[in-house]
């Protein structure tokens, strides 16, 4: 069974360069075996209606494992958040690039209440990429665990 991963960023008020490594390693991410890797809206199709219905009842409620780089603050990816811990008790990794600056709430809320939530910073794409594969094999073992 293929682990489903949700991708999750800023888009509107990200810059460029930040927009293309993120897809950058979603690329890889897609690559790796035994994962499926959900895909938002983006800023071009479909109605605000639509990106919120894909995005939160489809993408987030369907994942195994949402994984939300934080680097770049955005009100969509803290509702995605919010869904994810709160609503849908999903297994959630929050990464940021080294020296970003989050909100208290993102790091209060790793803690024994959210015990699927995790938090890690990187300094590379390469790191981003490696930091990201190692959660996706942990969370496949939990899951195949709780199978069992």
């Amino acid at each position: 069974m293929k682990l489903r991963v949700y991708f999750a960023c800023a888009l509107t008020h990200s810059p460029p360069d930040f927009q293309q490594k993120i897809a950058s390693v979603k690329e890889c991410l897609k690559a790796l075996p035994d994962v499926e890797l959900l895909d938002f809206v983006g800023l071009v199709d479909g109605s605000p209606q639509d990106v919120y219905e894909h995005d939160i009842h489809t993408c987030v409620k369907s994942a195994d494992l949402i994984i939300a780089d934080c680097t770049h603050p955005a009100i969509g990816l803290g509702w995605e958040l919010g869904a994810a811990t709160e609503a849908f008790r999903k297994h959630v990794f929050i990464v940021a690039a080294d020296g970003s600056h989050l909100s208290r709430l993102i790091h209060g809320a790793v803690s024994p209440r959210n015990s699927d939530l995790a938090f890690a910073t990187y300094g590379s794409q390469h790191d981003l990429f490696m930091i990201c594969k190692e959660r996706i094999e942990y969370v496949q073992v939990r899951i195949s665990n709780y199978a069992e």
